[in-house]
């Protein structure tokens, strides 16, 4: 009889303990579902309301949610699994049904998550590429006072960034045009087009100030001049001084570049104004053409000689490659 009683209540008890356990996995599955049902109500209408602004309010509100989706959907999904041998068929195929159901309206508002990121890329990228023109443009500054012997690596480095933000940018901006409504990609491209007017102004600039830099030196017979000009191509009017220098060996080299340095400063001696430390009588600075490796800068003289000065930009360097008057 006392063994009878300990089957019996074994058996009991085995059945109360699967009972307790489905209904344990089952709760914990409907608790998790509403959860995750009311998060995708809330992405749903964030997408919404983002598209409705538009993109313009409500972007990381979007995108902070979907992180959280990812994380409940992939819990719903393990705690279906993990009772597949405990519940029924039918709760089981109710439940992945109730899944399935989710991810369709996740995936629907997907597509706006996906758009407010593009936008907001494109909108922190004006902040930073703003601040990045600023630095560099003050860095120009400190650079031509110093008549591009100093730092001038430095300011190369950071242009060639600024330049690659920029066609990052744009391609990311044309990729945008099919989603992007009309009014916000105008005011997008409006504060766009500003900072790269001020890149492309500061740019000029400094070509310029370079240009005056290199003849100050050279007219000065300063012989630190040399560190901005491209030997190794080097032509001053009708002489070809770069086929002679990469022909020389390194001691000649030397004593060849001083050498133009001070037949350059004879011929131009006229420009320079001792008494005032500066080039004088050269006017009417312009950039005539520029590339991305090279520019070419004339200036008039009292003289009405045009002064035409080609510009290279080589492993982080400007350098004068040609001088030519006419």
């Amino acid at each position: 009889m006392n063994i009878r009683k300990v089957i019996l209540l074994g058996l009991l008890f085995s059945l109360f303990s699967c009972t307790s356990e489905k209904d344990h996995l089952n709760h914990e599955i409907v608790g998790l579902k509403k959860t995750l049902e009311s998060k995708v109500q809330d992405f749903h209408g964030s997408a919404i309301a983002v598209k409705q602004s538009p993109f313009s309010f409500n972007l990381d509100s979007l995108i902070g949610t979907k992180p959280q989706l990812d994380s409940l959907y992939k819990s719903l999904d393990e705690k279906i699994n993990t009772a597949s041998s405990v519940l029924k068929k039918e709760d089981l195929d109710s439940h992945r049904a109730s899944l399935e159901s989710l991810s369709i309206k996740i995936n629907q508002s997907t597509d706006y998550l996906l758009h407010a990121k593009t936008i907001r890329l494109l909108k922190s990228t004006i902040v930073v590429l703003e601040q990045d023109i600023h630095a560099y443009d003050s860095l120009a500054k400190h650079v031509s006072v110093q008549h591009f012997l100093t730092d001038l690596d430095q300011l190369m480095i950071l242009e060639k960034s600024i330049i690659i933000a920029k066609n990052q940018w744009e391609q990311q901006f044309d990729s945008s045009n099919a989603f992007m409504p009309v009014k916000l990609r105008m005011n997008l491209l409006d504060k766009w087009n500003l900072a790269v007017a001020n890149f492309d102004k500061t740019q000029n600039q400094l070509l310029i100030d370079f240009s005056r830099s290199v003849l100050f030196l050279m007219v000065k017979g300063d012989q630190r001049v040399s560190r901005l000009i491209d030997w190794h191509h080097l032509i001053v009017d009708a002489d070809n001084h770069g086929r002679y220098y990469r022909n020389a060996n390194y001691v000649t080299r030397q004593a060849f570049a001083k050498e133009v340095i001070q037949t350059t400063s004879g011929m131009f001696s006229f420009l320079y104004n001792a008494s005032k430390y500066t080039v004088t009588n050269v006017h009417s600075w312009k950039v005539n053409h520029k590339t991305k490796n090279t520019a070419i800068i004339t200036a008039r003289s009292n003289a009405n000689e045009t002064l035409r000065f080609s510009i290279i930009k080589l492993n982080n360097q400007m350098l004068l490659s040609h001088l030519k008057t006419s």
